[in-house]
């Protein structure tokens, strides 16, 4: 006879079958998620028991002693002495911790390494985020010493100067050709830090750069090269924390005595050997550099221009310099004829600081230089015409007739070009632009100029106040300021001409469905700072710069850029369009 189960006793056993296999599952996740990495057999009691136990603790291991040849998973972490800490750079695609390999001096470091913490007991993004420092000890069987660890999702880059080598000869485009004007001229001896490691000369560097997307953008995790730095910018070299021009080198495959540009994909941008690094130690969000690049590329996707990229890219990356921990810069690209395909004939103009000079001014002029522009492309004075082509546009901007202005200002500048950068410094506030920061680029086969900006920090509510320690500032108040007095477009708009200003409106209703839609400069404010806050890096930046700017809270930023967009709806929407108004608003000024 089958004797049947108790009722009660069958759901205690269904219960504790549930109980059993719910326990074995997080028993599993946290096997898989909280313990230490497989090789550190020491758990933090054993590590405190160790350090009672040894005579000498070096809280902060002298330099002069070596730096421990640490390696995670067969990469060498960065270090800086000054708070002997160790970096390593995890990929921000995971909130599991990956799998962490430790060796010391080759071998495994069992009986050598220990943590202080179980960090892999905790979320991996609250210690990434919090930019925690996870204390670990190297010991043998008498001393032992304290470091730290602290984990960053961003690339890590470490400058390690050096004496140019005596056997090697550096062959570049970075050659100065002609000797700086008095009006562009900067002592840099007397406004650089006596402490700043690097001068307005250029140093002899070996750069090695850990990024955790590296087999993704093509070299592996790990890229290392030699190069050239030196100091970059003008009001900005009085800060503490400076931006630097970088040019990679490789010996010549023909001849290694000699060293030529070593062109790479850095993180994923162009391919190229020439490359800034932007401090943006006054810009307190570290966001509109990067913010306002983006926003120029958006607005130009689609136009067809020519050469790689109509503007530039910028990439966060965590910079060391030597083995000091030296805060996140803004690794870019540069505006120049490799990124433009510009080819003989063509000329890049750049606007230095507008001196106002009359069309006149660039007559004949054989210099690189002239009334607060930069000739950069070519690079050698090889005729007296080369400023025609930009006479000839300050001519019809500014001084034309409007008959003549209607008639030829469209041949010799790309009126769709212009409308695009006018609408761009407008909606971004680009303060800077009006009269600096721009680019000319002319093209011998169309005979037309187009525009693109450049360094952008002082946008979006951050302005130039002229006064150290920041000389910049956030007023973010001011969104309905509107200084639209750049000279290109300036009589086109108050006195018309080409029906620019139709085409100004028309352009700005189909940006304002993409590149100019709140959506699109929200969403990339929001993936920026995802970056930077699941990094922890603005931790790191504020404890190595206290006195820079620095602000976690983007709210208003965002709310700027909502006041903004809706200003630049009206100001767009009011342009006289037609000869009547402009007759009729001329008769008022």
């Amino acid at each position: 006879m089958e004797r049947r189960k108790d009722p009660v006793l069958k759901k205690i056993v269904l219960l504790c079958s549930v109980a059993a296999l719910v326990a074995i599952y997080c028993f599993s996740a946290y096997s898989e998620l909280s313990q230490l990495p497989a090789n550190l057999s020491v758990n933090e009691e054993e590590a405190r028991s160790i350090m009672e136990s040894r005579a000498l603790r070096l809280v902060a291991p002298s330099e002069d002693e070596g730096i421990p040849d640490l390696k995670i998973n067969g990469i060498a972490p960065l270090y800086d002495a000054e708070t002997s800490t160790f970096y390593y750079s995890l990929s921000d695609d995971s909130r599991r911790w990956p799998s962490l390999h430790f060796t010391l001096n080759g071998e495994e470091v069992d009986g050598q390494l220990a943590f202080l913490e179980d960090f892999m007991s905790e979320s991996r993004e609250a210690v990434l985020a919090e930019s925690t420092r996870i204390p670990f000890i190297l010991y043998d069987d008498e001393t032992y010493r304290q470091y730290y660890l602290t984990f960053s999702t961003l690339p890590l880059m470490q400058i390690t100067l050096d004496e140019f080598p005596e056997d090697k000869t550096v062959v570049s485009t970075l050659e100065e050709t002609e000797e700086e004007p008095e009006w562009l001229a900067l002592d840099y001896d007397e406004l650089l830090s006596p402490d700043a490691p690097i001068g307005r000369e250029d140093s002899f560097a070996h750069i090695r750069l850990l990024d955790p997307k590296g087999d993704e953008h093509g070299y592996g995790t790990e890229f290392t090269s030699d190069a050239r730095i030196h100091v970059r910018g003008r009001s900005s070299v009085q800060y503490p924390k400076n931006s630097y021009r970088l040019e990679l080198l490789i010996p010549d495959e023909n001849d290694p005595s000699l060293l030529i540009e070593n062109k790479a994909k850095l993180l994923g941008m162009r391919n190229d050997g020439d490359w800034i690094l932007n401090g943006m130690y006054a810009e307190s969000t570290k966001i509109r550099e990067k913010l306002s690049a983006e926003v120029w590329r958006n607005i130009r996707a689609g136009q067809n221009d020519p050469g790689l990229s109509p503007g530039y890219s910028v990439e966060y990356v965590e910079v060391f310099i030597g083995n000091r921990y030296w805060g996140v810069y803004g690794l870019s690209e540069r505006i120049d004829e490799k990124q433009l395909g510009l080819e003989e004939g063509d000329r890049l103009y750049w606007s230095v600081a507008d001196q106002g000079a009359p069309s006149s001014a660039f007559y004949q002029v054989e210099s690189l230089y002239c009334k607060g522009y930069e000739l950069r492309y070519p690079e050698t004075v090889e005729s007296s015409d080369l400023w025609e082509p930009f006479r000839q546009l300050v001519y019809l901007s500014k001084e034309a007739g409007y008959e003549e202005r209607d008639e030829y200002w469209s041949a010799l500048a790309d009126e769709e070009s212009a409308a695009d950068y006018l609408l761009y410094i407008l909606a971004v506030a680009g303060v800077d632009n009006v009269i600096q920061n721009t680019y000319f680029v002319y093209r011998a086969d169309t005979g037309q100029f187009t525009f693109l900006p450049w360094d952008m920090d002082q946008s979006f509510g951050n302005a130039w106040q002229g006064s150290l320690p920041l000389l910049t500032g956030e007023d973010y108040t001011q969104y309905g300021a509107f200084r639209d007095e750049w000279w290109v477009t300036n009589n086109l708009l108050k006195k018309g001409g080409a029906g620019f200003n139709s085409l100004l409106q028309t352009r700005y209703r189909e940006l304002r469905r993409g590149a100019l839609s709140e959506d699109t400069l929200l969403s990339i404010v929001d993936d920026c700072e995802r970056q930077l806050d699941a990094s922890g890096v603005l931790y790191r930046e504020q404890e190595r710069w206290p006195e820079g700017a620095q602000d976690t809270n983007t709210s208003p930023l965002k709310g700027y850029i909502r006041s903004r967009m809706k200003e630049m709806d009206r100001y767009v929407k009011t342009l006289p369009t037609d000869k009547e108004d402009f007759d009729a608003q001329n008769l008022l000024q």
